[in-house]
C-alpha cells in the first residue's frame, strides 16, 4: 500500500508541474483526486498506529462517488455546498482553496479506488504532452527544412555578372582584336574558383579606368601609382611583371638601369603605368610619349626613330635573349605586317622596372568580390595552380 501511495503521489505531482509548465489544465475531477491523494499521502505516517481499522469497502466495489458522499459528512456546511455542485460532466466539485481532511478510514478506503482514475488522467495528460512535444519538434524540423530549401534555391539563382574592364588591343588596321586566348583561360580560372561571373568588356585603357573609378565594374591588369592609390582598392598581385626596354637598330644599347634612360624619349601605351618606380622617374629622368593600343603601330614608331625606347612588360621570361627570341619568333610574326617582317629589335640586358598587376575597383565598390579574388590568388599560389595558368600568358 505504501509503495502504491508513493507512486500515485509522484505521478500526481509530475502532472501538476507539467501542466503548469506547458500551460495545460487538468480537469476538475482530476483536481479533486489530486486533493484526495495528497491528503492521503500527508497522513500515511499515522497508518501503523491505525492498522486495527478495517476497510468498509472492497477496492473493487468502492467508487469516487461513495467516497465523496462520506467525505461530505466530515466537512463543514460551506464545503458540502461546494461539493453539491457538479461540473459540466456531472462530477462533484471540491473547494478550490479549502483543504480536504477526510478521516483515516475514508482515506484508506479511497486510495485503492482513486488510483485507476489517477492513472487514466495521467495517461491522457501524457498523451497530450507527447502530442505537443511531437508537434513542436516537427515544426522545428519543418522550419529548418524550409530554410535549407530556400537557401538552396537562392544559391541556384545565378548572380548577375560583374563587368570586367580590360585593355583592348588593335590590329594594324585599328580594329579591335578579340580577347587573347591565354588571358581568357586565366579569367575562366578566376570565375570558376571565386564563383564570380564576369561580363568582359574590351575598352581603351583610359576609358576602362574611368569606368572603374565610377564604380561600373572591376578592372583587371592595372598596376599601382600614387594617383591610382587614391582612387582604387586593389587585390593582392596577380602576377609580377618585368619591364624591358626595347630598341631598334645598331648599335645594340647596353641598358642596365633607369639612369641609362636619361634624356631619352620613352614610348608607353596610352593610359599605362609601369609601377611606383616608373611613376617617380617619368618626366624626371626621361620623357614619356603615350601611344595607341596598336602594338604594330608602336613598333613602327620605334623603327622610324620617333621614339628612342619602347617599354614592354614580359611576365614569364627572365633573360634578355629569351625576350628577343619571343619578339622575333612569336610576337612580330603574329602582327602579319609586311613592314615588320624580318626586323630585329634589341632588348635591355636586364629589366629597367618591375611591376605588379592587380584586380582593382573604386573605393567602396565591389569589396566582397575583391576579397574573394584575393582568396583565389592565395590559394592558387599555395597549391601551384595559378602559376601554371599564368605560364603561357606573356
Amino acid at each position: 500500500m505504501q509503495t502504491m501511495q508513493q507512486a500515485d503521489s509522484s505521478l500526481t505531482q509530475l502532472t501538476c508541474h507539467l501542466s503548469l509548465f506547458f500551460g495545460l489544465h487538468v480537469s476538475t475531477n482530476a483536481q479533486a483526486v489530486c486533493h484526495l491523494t495528497q491528503h492521503a499521502r500527508q497522513n500515511t505516517k499515522h497508518k501503523t498506529s491505525q492498522n486495527s481499522h478495517k476497510l468498509k469497502h472492497n477496492s473493487a466495489t468502492c467508487d469516487v462517488s461513495s467516497c465523496l458522499q462520506e467525505i461530505r459528512q466530515d466537512n463543514p456546511p460551506h464545503d458540502q455546498a461546494r461539493m453539491s455542485q457538479t461540473d459540466h460532466h456531472g462530477h462533484p466539485l471540491l473547494p478550490p482553496s479549502s483543504p480536504v481532511t477526510p478521516s483515516n478510514n475514508i482515506r484508506e478506503q479511497c486510495i485503492p479506488c482513486c488510483t485507476p482514475l489517477i492513472e487514466t488522467t495521467m495517461l491522457l495528460r501524457f498523451k497530450q504532452l507527447a502530442c505537443f512535444f511531437l508537434f513542436a519538434v516537427m515544426s522545428q524540423v519543418s522550419t529548418s527544412t524550409h530554410a535549407a530549401q530556400n537557401a538552396d534555391a537562392l544559391q541556384k539563382v545565378p548572380a548577375a555578372p560583374i563587368k570586367l574592364l580590360l585593355q583592348e588591343s588593335l590590329d594594324i588596321h585599328g580594329r579591335q582584336l578579340p580577347i587573347d586566348h591565354d588571358l581568357e583561360v586565366i579569367l575562366q580560372y578566376f570565375e570558376r574558383e571565386s564563383g564570380i561571373r564576369f561580363e568582359r568588356q574590351l575598352l581603351p585603357w583610359n576609358r576602362a579606368q574611368l569606368m572603374a573609378q565610377n564604380g561600373e565594374g572591376i578592372i583587371f591588369g592595372i598596376s599601382k601609382s600614387p594617383a591610382r592609390l587614391l582612387l582604387y582598392h586593389y587585390s593582392i598581385p596577380v602576377v609580377a611583371e618585368k619591364i624591358w626596354a626595347i630598341t631598334y637598330g645598331d648599335p645594340r644599347p647596353n641598358f642596365q638601369s633607369v639612369e641609362d634612360l636619361r634624356g631619352k624619349t620613352v614610348s608607353i601605351g596610352r593610359g599605362f603605368s609601369h609601377g611606383m618606380d616608373f611613376e617617380k622617374t617619368k618626366d624626371v629622368i626621361f620623357n614619356v610619349q603615350e601611344d595607341s593600343a596598336s602594338s604594330p603601330a608602336r613598333f613602327k614608331k620605334l623603327m622610324n626613330k620617333r621614339s628612342d625606347i619602347m617599354l614592354w612588360p614580359i611576365r614569364q621570361l627572365h633573360r634578355s635573349q629569351q625576350v628577343e627570341a619571343y619578339l622575333r619568333d612569336q610576337l612580330i610574326p603574329s602582327f602579319n605586317d609586311p613592314e615588320l617582317t624580318g626586323k630585329t629589335f634589341y632588348v635591355s640586358a636586364r629589366p629597367v622596372f618591375y611591376d605588379t598587376t592587380h584586380f582593382a575597383a573604386a573605393n567602396g565598390k565591389f569589396e566582397a568580390e575583391i576579397v574573394k579574388l584575393n582568396s583565389v590568388i592565395r590559394k592558387g599560389i599555395a597549391n601551384g595552380k595559378l602559376p601554371k595558368v599564368l605560364a603561357r600568358f606573356y
